[in-house]
C-alpha cells in the first residue's frame, strides 16, 4: 500500500511540474547550506533520493548545450533499482530531439516520437526515455550528461523536460523524486559558465573512497565556459562540510576564521568560449580544474559521510574579443563589461567527504564529477595562477552525437 501511494505521489508532482513550467534547482548565490526539513522516521530499509536538473537555459549562438541530472542518496540505506523517467518534448526545428539523453547503453529504454506525429504541434518531437542507475548507497551522488545539439531556431519557450527517480525500496521523502520545467532560448550574447565537483576523495581512476579522520585529501572541481563570449576573471566560493577545513591558504583565497569557507578572485584568468578553443599548445582555455587540500578533524563521524559542500563560480567580467590574451589591462578597442551568465543553473555544485576508519576500504563508489565521456579528446597543461595549481583543459568542438550517444555517469 505505501509503495502504491509513493508512486501516485511521484506521478502527481511529475504532472504538476510539467505543467507548471517551473525548474527544481537553486539560483546562484552564496549561502550556508539550507536547513534540513523535518523527516517522518524512516524504515529501516528506506532510501530518500533526491533529482535536480540544471542547465535548461539556451543560447543561440552556441552549437551544443550539457543539462545535467544529478540523483542523491540522502540515506539512510542504500537504494537499489534505481531508475530516472525522463518526459517531455522540444521545438524539432530548434532542438535535436535525439540528442535531448541522458542514458548510454545498456542504461537506456529510448522512446522518443519525432516531429510531426501531432498534427496540432507538428514542429513539436515528444521525448520519453528512462535510464538505469547503478546503486547508490548513504551520501552518494551520480550525474547524468545530455549533450544537446542545437538549430537555429526561435526564442522563448522551445520544449518541457520533466525527469522522476524511484528505486526498489521505499522512500519516505517523495517530494524531492521530481524536477522539471522549460527548456528556453534567449537571445543575446554572453557567458554561461558551469561547475562540477567531485566527493572527496576521488581516485585519478575516478573511484570515491575514504579519508581517515585527522588525514587530509584534495578536492578537485572543474569550471568551463559554454557561453559565446570570453569570462575575465573568475570568482569561486566554497562552503566545507562540518568537520572539515582547509588544509592550506592560497594567496588569491580569503577564509573565514574557522577554514570552512573560501572566496577566491582570479582576476588574471581568462576563459574563452569552447566553441573557440580549437588550438593545442596556446595559452587560450575554455575550462580549467582546480584542486584544494582538505583536512578532515580528528572527531569526525568515521565511517560515514559529511554532507553539505558547496561551491559557486562567477564571472566577474565578460570580454568582447574572446581571442585577446588575459591582462589586467584591456587593449585598444576592446572594452570590459558586467559580467553576465546566460545560465546561471549550472553555476553551483555539491560534494560530499566520505569517512573511514583506519585500515578500511573506500572505493568503489560513482564518481559525481565530469565523467571520461563527457571529457573525451581534451588535453591537459598545467598553469599556474596566483599560486593555485590550475589544470586547464584543452577542448575541442565535437561532431554530432547520434541517438543513444549519450554521455555516460562516470
Amino acid at each position: 500500500m505505501q509503495s502504491n501511494l509513493s508512486i501516485i505521489a511521484r506521478t502527481c508532482v511529475a504532472l504538476f511540474v510539467a505543467a507548471s513550467g517551473q525548474v527544481a534547482f537553486s539560483q546562484p548565490g552564496y549561502a550556508a547550506s539550507p536547513t534540513t526539513p523535518a523527516r517522518p522516521a524512516p524504515a529501516a530499509s528506506s532510501s530518500d533520493l533526491s533529482v535536480q536538473l540544471t542547465g535548461l537555459q539556451l543560447n543561440p549562438s552556441i552549437r551544443r548545450k550539457v543539462i545535467t541530472t544529478t540523483v542523491t542518496n540522502h540515506g539512510p540505506s542504500t537504494a537499489r533499482g534505481i531508475v530516472v523517467k525522463f518526459s517531455g518534448w522540444v521545438d524539432s526545428e530548434t532542438v535535436d530531439p535525439g540528442t535531448v539523453n541522458f542514458c548510454r547503453p545498456p542504461w537506456i529504454d529510448q522512446q522518443t516520437r519525432r516531429a510531426g506525429s501531432d498534427p496540432q504541434n507538428p514542429r513539436n518531437a515528444d521525448i520519453g526515455h528512462q535510464c538505469k542507475v547503478p546503486d547508490l548507497r548513504a551520501g552518494q551522488s551520480v550525474k547524468l550528461y545530455s549533450r544537446t545539439l542545437l538549430w537555429a531556431g526561435v526564442h522563448g519557450s522551445i520544449g518541457e523536460l520533466a525527469a522522476v527517480v524511484s528505486h526498489a525500496g521505499v522512500d519516505p521523502v517523495t517530494t524531492n523524486n521530481s524536477a522539471g520545467g522549460r527548456i528556453m532560448m534567449r537571445g543575446g550574447r554572453g557567458v554561461d559558465l558551469y561547475a562540477r565537483v567531485s566527493d572527496v576523495p576521488t581516485s585519478a581512476a575516478g573511484k570515491v573512497g575514504a579519508v581517515v579522520p585527522g588525514n587530509s585529501a584534495e578536492l578537485r572541481y572543474e569550471i568551463g565556459n559554454n557561453g559565446s563570449l570570453s569570462a575575465r576573471g573568475l570568482k569561486v566560493q566554497i562552503e566545507l562540510p562540518r568537520h572539515v577545513t582547509f588544509a592550506e591558504s592560497r594567496s588569491d583565497c580569503v577564509y573565514d576564521p574557522a577554514g570552512r569557507t573560501a572566496t577566491c578572485v582570479y582576476r588574471k584568468l581568462l576563459l574563452i568560449p569552447v566553441q573557440n578553443d580549437e588550438k593545442p599548445g596556446d595559452d587560450l582555455h575554455s575550462a580549467v580544474r582546480f584542486t584544494h587540500r582538505l583536512r578532515v578533524s580528528v572527531d569526525a563521524p568515521a565511517p560515514g559521510y559529511l554532507a553539505g559542500g558547496v561551491l559557486i563560480a562567477e564571472p566577474i567580467d565578460i570580454e568582447s574579443k574572446p581571442e585577446v590574451a588575459a591582462s589586467t589591462v584591456l587593449p585598444d578597442g576592446v572594452t570590459g563589461l558586467r559580467g553576465v551568465d546566460l545560465d546561471g543553473s549550472d553555476n553551483e555544485d555539491r560534494f560530499t567527504v566520505f569517512t573511514g576508519r583506519p585500515g578500511g576500504a573506500g572505493g568503489g563508489l560513482p564518481v559525481t564529477g565530469a565523467p571520461a565521456g563527457l571529457l573525451g579528446g581534451i588535453g591537459l597543461a598545467s598553469v599556474l595562477v596566483g599560486g593555485a595549481l590550475v589544470l586547464a583543459t584543452r577542448r575541442r568542438r565535437q561532431p554530432p552525437q547520434t541517438p543513444g550517444d549519450g554521455p555516460s555517469t562516470g
